[in-house]
């Protein structure tokens, strides 16, 4: 199978998301961990078909998710952290409705200091709070819900 970069996109920008996720930790001096991630989901065989492909091709976890309710079976892959830049790199050009959370996620790896501030329990508080400003944009450009409670956000 062959997809071409403007088609991943594509389905990006319909079936994915592009996301920086917080998660609680003792294991650090600070509160929260970040950490860029990109999901696709999709159901249907030829949809397995290429979820398949996107994650022999730029690794990730896959999983299949079954809601026994009536619902067809979704495939999910998920990309985290720096594994996320490579699809990143092949499909900015094309991406059109993820674009703005693609760049965050460029400049979230952009600004990071060194190698060793990545996960340093010690990381220096101008660090934490960049990350958490791009936490906190992204948050606004992925919420969900009407068009109205969208917009009071803005």
């Amino acid at each position: 199978m062959k997809i071409s970069r403007a088609y991943l996109a594509g389905l990006i920008d319909g079936e994915g998301s592009v996301s920086i996720y917080r998660r609680y930790s003792d294991q650090t001096i600070k509160s929260f961990v970040f950490s860029p991630v990109f999901k696709i989901g999709m159901t249907g065989e030829i949809s397995f078909e290429i979820i398949r492909f996107i994650q022999g091709k730029y690794g990730g976890d896959l999983w299949v998710r079954d809601y026994n309710n009536g619902y067809k079976p979704c495939m999910m892959l998920a990309i985290k952290g720096k594994k996320i830049l490579p699809i990143l790199k092949d499909i900015y050009p094309f991406l059109i409705v993820k674009k703005p959370q693609a760049q965050i996620v460029y400049e979230y790896f952009s600004g990071l200091l060194t190698q060793k501030s990545w996960k340093s329990p010690a990381m220096p508080e101008s660090e934490y709070q960049r990350r958490s400003a791009l936490y906190e944009k992204m948050k606004i450009l992925n919420k969900k819900g009407t068009k109205e409670s969208v917009a009071e956000t803005k």
